[in-house]
């Protein structure tokens, strides 16, 4: 296992993890309602994904199947677009906002 192996293993994980912290405790954007039960999809999915990342990187120590390690590579690929299919959808959703306080709102001017 090669260090360019663990730094992907573990920013597939850990970016997930953080863009759903983004969704949940940012304040200045509201994101559509749809966005924080996707976000914790998000993150069981990329968790699953980087457990699934370390089996298939260590199946010779599981003494695995070529036919096992295959099917693992497809589950994996799936999972990972199923991570960037979400973190897409939730990134390109337009019904979020800034966030506007009401005391910049008030000072600037009206037309």
């Amino acid at each position: 296992m090669a260090g360019q192996d663990i730094i992907l293993l573990v920013a597939g994980v850990l970016l997930p993890i953080a863009f759903a912290i983004h969704v949940f405790l940012n304040n200045r954007w509201i994101y559509p309602v749809w966005a924080k039960p996707a976000v914790v999809i998000l993150c069981s999915v990329a968790v699953v994904w980087g457990s699934l990342d370390w089996v298939v990187l260590n199946w010779r120590s599981f003494y695995l199947t070529r036919e096992a390690y295959d099917r693992l590579i497809g589950i994996r690929a799936l999972l990972g677009g199923v991570c960037l299919g979400i973190a897409l959808s939730i990134s390109l959703a337009r019904p979020y906002r800034k966030n506007v306080d009401k005391t910049e709102q008030a000072q600037s001017p009206s037309d």
